[in-house]
């Protein structure tokens, strides 16, 4: 299981599997339009089962015919859905038996991150600070893009920082 400590010390571990699609269906056995992923999540050393609903036109955004690929595919944009929402600290953390709906835009959007290299990576951002001398930080992220949104949720807020003049500067993949 990989770890992902959050700012503040909260550690959640995790180990990237996600069973589903399975499709959901009302009372008269008629289907409701989603399918249902799952995934268990050890947050600080406490089990939590997660539930993650897609509908049907998201899940067609992967693939119109119900394939193995297609199905691998979506339990992959779940578990970025799961790991940007465990990294993220702005994020409430998921309670047990919580259920998060995805869209076909929130599809859209974890489709591209999903199939990005899944290679995790050392970025050092290079802050600037009002009044002193720029500070560089590591921080160790799958998506580059994220490395300043969860940089700025792990440094104390009391320092001037110049969030929109920050950058990432290098990119080491992790061996």
């Amino acid at each position: 299981m990989s770890n992902i400590t959050r700012s503040g010390g909260i550690v959640i571990s995790w180990g990237g599997e996600v069973e589903g699609p399975v499709q959901m269906l009302n009372p008269m056995g008629a289907s409701t339009g989603w399918s249902e992923f799952k995934t268990s999540l050890a947050i600080q050393c406490e089990i939590c089962e997660m539930g993650i609903h897609v509908e049907d036109s998201a899940m067609d955004i992967l693939g119109r015919t119900k394939t193995p690929e297609r199905d691998a595919l979506a339990r992959r944009c779940v578990a970025r859905f799961v790991e940007g929402r465990c990294e993220d600290s702005r994020k409430k953390l998921p309670e047990h038996k919580e259920y998060f709906p995805l869209t076909s835009t929130d599809i859209r959007s974890l489709l591209e991150s999903a199939q990005r290299n899944r290679t995790k990576l050392i970025c050092t951002v290079e802050l600037p600070v009002a009044g002193a001398a720029s500070e560089s930080h590591d921080i160790e992220v799958f998506d580059p893009s994220n490395a300043i949104t969860m940089l700025r949720g792990r440094l104390p807020s009391n320092r001037p920082y110049n969030w929109d003049l920050a950058r990432v500067t290098k990119q080491v993949p992790i061996e």
